[in-house]
């Protein structure tokens, strides 16, 4: 059987009948299909010329369209320019939108639903897990610099929102800038890592960030979350004396020692104890290499991490060549600084090492000394600086370091304690950055006394007839007649004179002249060391028929220590 010429046949019957109308017959028109972009809140459409704003009508009163078997009023009719802003046309709520290819709407038309945008979901930053009340949340993302963890639903209903599962579910935007999924944000794949290196970054200036669930097809993005992150405090004071050796980080600051110019690494913060700082031992720096110093304080449950401070310590100068075979010995001792003499050591007098050592910078770098006994703490030293001159020719810096029989704290003991000599470091500028002090070398001083000695070099008589002198070492030989007055000159000497002013010696009797002889020390020239002894004899001092007799004296000069004698015989 032909079923088409049948339904055709019985067709032609009914509109012979009039019970079907011709204008029903023409060709039905697809309904309009909607594409609906959640993440825009907007929606074009395909089939049709006009929209409206629908509003179900269950009662089915006057003006209602039956649309898909349910009835409407379709309101604010109008022409479709391209897309619908259905966000504006909604207000992000509950509502319906029709849309058809006549200006009046009916049954034609078709119509899009869509349910309220979600206003329950929440992100939340905080320093620490443990500061969330009531539930805590099993899949917050980041670390040291803060977590974030997102819910939603109503209060006291709420459930987790996987940051790390919905990552490209969740939209995120910072600041005023462009929505983007959270996974796109991160960088990749978010983990707790990832989220705190974000989280550090945007905590150097307090970022503020937007979030929603995005928008789909058939729902609108959720409302939007928004959130400051806190900005991380200042990073604590880091100063660095490389003189002192010490530091100002103390107890609560965190810290860590890094190549120069390289970032912290997350693993190695240690916590400082210390009650009065730091010591530069304690960091255990290399002197091999510049490095970096970086300090902060620490997260705590209310607090994310500071900001870092940095301390660029330059690496120190090479060790200085201090004695020979670790001592100082002799009368002193010249150290090389620069390929040339920089420091000299030398007794403060030269005949007197009791009296201290004099240490002198000739060089034009700062020098650092310090004074260590044989039984301290090498490594425990207190420097002192001993600056670069302006004419270190003619106007070196001094120090005068005292002298001790038996070892006490910063004094020197002849034979056991050692003097350490280094180069100055430079004092951390404005910009963080500080040269160590160089290496320190040391040496056990052996300082002793410049030998200095008495001699006779000449003599001469007033009266060269009846008398003759013969002055040598330290003895002066006088010959002279019976009754005869004279007057001897003997020329002394003394060695390695320090004072160039001079002076006179001291002399001691210890076996006097004979009655009727005098004598007379003269001063001694600071330059020559030259000096006179002069000798009187009266004429009644010798009158017997022999003459034999002596004196001795003891003489004392800066550092000599020397007896001399003076010997009396007849001169035929």
């Amino acid at each position: 059987m032909n079923f088409k010429k049948t339904i055709a046949k019985s067709l032609v019957v009914a509109m012979a009948l009039g019970m079907v109308p011709v204008a029903n017959l023409q060709t039905a028109k697809a309904a309009a299909t909607f594409t609906f972009k959640g993440t825009e809140g907007t929606a074009t459409v395909n089939g049709a010329k006009f929209w409206g704003i629908a509003k179900e009508d269950k009662k089915g009163g006057k003006d209602s369209v039956e649309i898909g078997g349910k009835k409407y009023k379709i309101t604010n009719v109008q022409d479709i320019a391209g897309m619908i802003d259905v966000y504006a046309a909604l207000k992000g709520k509950a509502g319906i939108i029709a849309a058809g290819d006549t200006p009046t709407p009916d049954s034609n038309w078709n119509v899009l639903s869509l349910d309220a945008a979600d206003n329950t979901f929440k992100v939340q930053f905080v320093a620490s897990t443990s500061a969330v009340k009531g539930t805590k949340p099993a899949n917050a993302l980041g670390g040291e610099f803060g977590y974030l963890f997102a819910t939603k639903g109503k209060k006291g209903a709420e459930e987790e929102v996987n940051l790390k599962t919905d990552a490209e579910k969740v939209e995120v935007k910072l600041n005023d800038g462009n929505w983007q999924t959270f996974k796109a944000f991160i960088g990749g794949e978010p983990s707790a890592d990832t989220v705190n290196t974000k989280l550090r970054a945007l905590g150097q200036s307090g970022s503020s960030l937007s979030f929603r669930i995005m928008g789909t097809n058939t729902a609108w993005a959720s409302k939007e979350s928004k959130l400051k992150i806190a900005t991380q405090g200042n990073a604590p004071a880091a100063k660095v004396d490389v003189t002192k050796e010490t530091t100002s980080i103390k107890n609560g600051v965190e810290w860590q020692v890094v190549e120069a110019g390289a970032a912290a690494d997350a693993t190695k913060w240690k916590l400082s104890t210390s009650k009065k700082g730091l010591t530069l031992d304690e960091l255990k720096l290399d002197a091999t290499k510049d490095q970096d110093l970086l300090v902060r304080t620490g997260a705590t449950a209310k607090k994310i991490a500071s900001k870092v401070g940095r301390v660029t310590l330059k690496k120190p100068e090479s060790a200085l060549t201090v004695g020979t075979s670790n001592e100082i010995t002799g009368t002193g001792a010249a150290i090389n600084v620069g390929g040339k003499t920089g420091v000299i050591v030398s007794s403060t007098l030269a005949y007197d090492i009791t009296k201290g050592l004099l240490l002198q910078n000739v060089s034009n770098k700062d020098i650092e000394y310090a004074l260590v006994p044989s039984t301290g703490d090498t490594s425990k030293f207190k420097w002192s600086v001993l600056k670069a001159s302006k004419d270190p020719v003619k106007k070196p810096t001094k120090a005068n370091l005292k002298y001790s029989k038996d070892e006490k704290a910063n004094t020197w003991t002849e034979g056991k304690t050692k003097l350490f000599l280094r180069l100055s470091g430079v004092k951390q500028d404005k910009n963080g950055v500080a040269t160590r002090s160089g290496v320190s070398a040391g040496a056990i001083i052996k300082i002793a006394n410049i030998a200095q000695n008495v001699t006779f070099e000449s003599g001469s008589s007033s009266d060269t007839v009846k008398s003759t002198i013969n002055a040598s070492a330290t003895t002066a030989a006088i010959q002279i007649a019976t009754g005869t007055a004279a007057t001897f000159t003997i020329n002394a000497k003394v060695d390695k004179v320090v004072n160039p002013k001079g002076g006179s010696p001291k002399v001691k009797v210890v076996k006097a002249l004979p009655k009727g002889v005098t004598y007379k020390v003269g001063k001694v020239d600071g330059a020559t060391g030259k000096f006179t002894i002069t000798v009187n004899v009266s004429n009644k001092a010798f009158t017997g028929a022999e003459i034999s007799a002596d004196a001795e004296y003891g003489l004392t000069y800066e550092g000599a220590n020397s007896g001399f004698k003076i010997t009396f015989a007849k001169k035929n």
